[in-house]
């Protein structure tokens, strides 16, 4: 029995070892494939990309970067872009190799577009070059043409007046710059009284480009009392914060700053060093909007018609004075916050019996007034105004004091900090933000 097992087990080796050199060919007569799903590959500087090559060897992928400058690869097949341009990746595996180009790109981060300036202002008639770099080109576009066109080159007209922007784009990231265009900007005394001796409709826009002296300067707004277009309806000036100084009007049958003014928006604009012996503030009248065909007594209901009067500084030096109105003398309604009004004189002087803000208020429509500082070093109004009559009247924070820290205490609460330089040893003052 057991001599026959041991027969059985030869013959069921020796026809084990007879059948191996078959399947031994078999496996021989297989060709090792290798290939890339695409033959390029993107990529940015410092961008990592892992390679993907398929065959059927059961034996490891070897990896080698033709030129190591531009991109390097690991074991595994790993790249890493180091700079632009093109590098040949060889794989390898049996004896069959494939290669498969990588092209580096500058990188892009987020926000890739760089402005020299994201805001500016603009003047009707002129031009802006908007400067901008990136790794890309340029394409320029105006969210609103009738206010700027912008060419190819990033060149900004000017067109009216208003507020628009312009898109930048690369391609892939946008940048914007935005624009505010007024008509025109008032640099010297001569401009300033140019612009107060003629009527300014309601789309006319002007700013204060720096502090403007007045001395020995013949200083008169426009003031006819038949006549009242005097700044001219909805007209804005914002003065950024500049000063007006030294300004005299004591020649002046109307001592005012201004000049009748109805619609108008007046903002950030500081009169410094002004001496007068009958002051009217800035008007001898103030409309509270913009009238509708020739009414002085019925608002259209649109907010950019309102007269709103915002962040004004007046400094008095007075001598001898017959009376004195701090803002108007008629005060018809309209917009009023973060005034300062300050009253020095070298001697005492009798001005109690005047008003602080108006000698008359007659507001058709609403008069809002809040955050209105006065402020005396020897004597100040004992009221805001003699008489009033109209609708509402709202008046919240208004003060005459000759008390140095009330008032400092009362702007430090109250008046914006990004227009106004605010501290405990010294008045309120309007600070430059162009």
């Amino acid at each position: 029995m057991k001599k026959a097992i041991l027969i059985l087990a030869t013959l069921l080796s020796l026809g084990a070892c007879s059948s191996a050199p078959s399947a031994l060919s078999e496996s021989r007569s297989i060709a090792i494939t290798l290939s890339f799903p695409s033959k390029q590959v993107d990529m940015e500087e410092d961008e990592t990309y892992q390679l993907a090559p398929t065959t059927n060897s059961k034996k490891n992928i070897s990896y080698k970067s033709l030129n190591e400058d531009i991109c390097i690869v690991s074991g595994m097949g790993l790249l890493l872009a180091k700079e632009v341009g093109e590098a040949d990746i060889l794989a390898s595996v049996e004896g069959v190799s494939e290669t498969i180009k990588v092209v580096v790109k500058a990188a892009k981060s987020n926000g890739s577009i760089v402005l020299t300036k994201s805001s500016a202002i603009g003047e009707v008639g002129k031009t802006y070059q908007i400067e901008a770099t990136s790794a890309f080109s340029f394409i320029y576009e105006s969210n609103d043409e009738k206010v700027l066109t912008v060419n190819d080159s990033g060149l900004v007209t000017f067109l009216s007046e208003g507020n628009a922007s312009v898109l930048v784009k690369d391609g892939e990231s946008v940048a914007q710059v935005s624009f505010d265009i007024y008509t025109s900007a008032i640099k010297t005394a001569s401009d300033w009284l140019s612009f107060l001796s003629e009527g300014q409709s309601e789309t006319k826009r002007f700013y204060l480009a720096n502090d403007i002296d007045f001395a020995n300067v013949a200083y008169e707004a426009k003031v006819v009392d038949t006549d009242f277009h005097k700044l001219g309806y909805a007209c804005e000036v914002n003065g950024f914060g500049h000063r007006l100084k030294n300004i005299d009007l004591r020649k002046n049958k109307k001592q005012c700053l201004i000049g009748t003014i109805m619609g108008a928006y007046l903002h950030e604009i500081a009169f410094d060093n002004v001496q007068a012996t009958a002051p009217l503030g800035l008007a001898p009248t103030i409309y509270g909007f913009l009238p509708v065909n020739g009414d002085y007594g019925h608002w259209n209901g649109v907010d950019n018609t309102r007269t709103k009067i915002h962040n004004i500084e007046i400094r008095y030096s007075l001598e001898e004075v017959d009376y004195f109105y701090g803002l108007a003398d008629w005060l018809y309604g309209g917009e009023v916050n973060n005034v300062f009004i300050s009253v020095s004189s070298q001697k005492e002087l009798d001005i109690s019996s005047w008003s602080a803000l108006a000698n008359q208020i007659v507001h058709y429509h609403v008069l809002t007034l809040s955050d209105y500082l006065v402020y005396g070093d020897k004597n100040v109004p004992n009221r805001m105004y003699d008489q009033t009559q109209g609708k509402a009247l709202t008046l919240e924070n208004a003060l005459i004091s000759r008390g140095k820290m009330d008032v400092i205490y009362n702007a430090i609460t109250s008046f914006p900090r990004d227009l106004w330089t605010l501290t405990l040893d010294a008045l309120p003052q309007l600070k430059p933000t162009l």
